[in-house]
């Protein structure tokens, strides 16, 4: 099968998580014998230099188109519909691009509804099965930003066949859409599955938690409920790995409540650094205040690590009392008595059993079959209409 991927990007050295979720699924579905071509419209602002025009370049047998003109962000101040226009606009260029030196999809499988919104144009002209996957945390929220419901009535009305990744998700596109999904989780990399499940040999007791420093990820919130639980007297630290506009305050924070031996925000590190990390940690905190999913609890599961998570969209789909804790969305005071539970009855966590059930769930070339078997159903169902 010929698969296009419409991605958010793809992952570079200087920035390693751009697009990553959509290269795991890429190199599975390569793995499983199909032929992907991925493409993305890089429409951030970025401070360092990047030059206007169309790359490519194959990497793991994956032919990848990337176009850049200039950071649609600020189209997007004076108009969310213009910058859906010049974006979709871009897109099909690169799409144009791509199919003068590669053969027609079978299928295009778009990330995100912006992405999916994009290629409803591309899908419609050129007749070919279009699949979206919802994953964007923002569709979650109670109440909907004015260019998320746009962009949301254009992509579910023009997929053909329509996933989101959680249960939760599929609710609130149904409620705020009325369009139906059918559930497929995120995968896990295979990077983070092992058959070397230890117990950290650290001396310390660790929390670790991953994400971008922004303010719904709740490391603020983290840091007050790691103090409140006094833990730090008893030799246990928590690091927070990643990078963003809260570090500042959250620095404030740490400074605060003078836990800077104890409290380590760690900066942004690589998939193999932060695989070490997991290895030597006790236990992982999720505090968002809304996730799709939480790819980092089971990126942490399947290397056998129990996990503390809020209920914020996605984790109280799959974490049970045999591999972690869940606690109530914005309370300190849980989050705190949870952690406290934790390390008091840490030896009630089974790493290897923790690490099998994420694998049976998660793994790869699960994931992957689900998602081939929706593209068959799909272009099955169009080549019909």
């Amino acid at each position: 099968m010929r698969i296009f991927v419409i991605a958010n990007g793809y992952p570079t050295d200087r920035e390693p998580q751009f697009g990553c979720f959509e290269k795991d699924q890429a190199l599975e579905l390569v793995n499983q014998g199909h032929e992907v071509t991925l493409l993305y419209v890089d429409g951030r602002f970025r401070k360092y230099r990047r030059k206007p025009g169309i790359t490519h370049k194959v990497e793991n047998n994956i032919n990848i188109y990337g176009i850049y003109w200039l950071p649609i962000v600020f189209i997007r101040i004076f108009s969310y519909k213009l910058a859906h226009k010049f974006r979709s606009f871009l897109l099909d260029l690169l799409f144009r691009h791509a199919l003068r030196r590669q053969e027609k999809p079978d299928v295009i499988y778009a990330h995100y509804c912006y992405n999916i919104a994009n290629a409803a144009g591309i899908s419609r002209n050129y007749g070919i099965p279009l699949v979206g996957i919802e994953h964007w945390s923002l569709i979650n929220q109670d109440i909907l930003p004015a260019k998320v419901r746009y962009l949301g009535n254009i992509a579910y009305a023009n997929a053909d066949s329509l996933i989101a990744v959680s249960d939760a998700l599929a609710r609130s596109i149904s409620t705020k859409f009325g369009y139906e999904a059918k559930v497929i989780n995120d995968m896990v990399g295979k990077e983070f599955i092992s058959e070397d499940i230890a117990e950290p040999a650290n001396q310390r007791f660790r929390f670790i938690a991953i994400g971008s420093l922004i303010p719904r990820k709740g490391f603020d919130k983290l840091i007050e409920a790691f103090n409140e639980t006094g833990l730090y007297k008893k030799n246990c630290e928590l690091i927070i790995i990643g990078s963003g506009p809260e570090s500042d305050n959250l620095k404030m924070l740490i400074n605060t409540n003078k836990l800077n031996n104890f409290v380590n925000l760690a900066g942004r590190r690589t998939k193999h650094e932060i695989i070490g990390y997991l290895k030597e940690s006790n236990a992982f905190v999720l505090s968002s205040d809304v996730e799709t999913f939480g790819v980092v609890c089971i990126e942490a599961m399947a290397l056998g690590v129990p996990v503390i998570a809020t209920a914020c969209g996605g984790p109280e789909e799959f974490i049970n009392e045999g591999n972690g804790i869940l606690v109530k969305n914005n309370d300190v005071r849980e989050l705190a008595e949870a952690m406290i539970r934790m390390y008091e009855k840490r030896s009630d966590f089974d790493r290897k059993a923790i690490a099998d059930e994420c694998k049976i769930k998660f793994a790869p070339d699960v994931i992957a079959g689900q998602l081939v078997q929706v593209f068959e159903q799909t272009i099955s169902k169009c080549s019909g209409k």
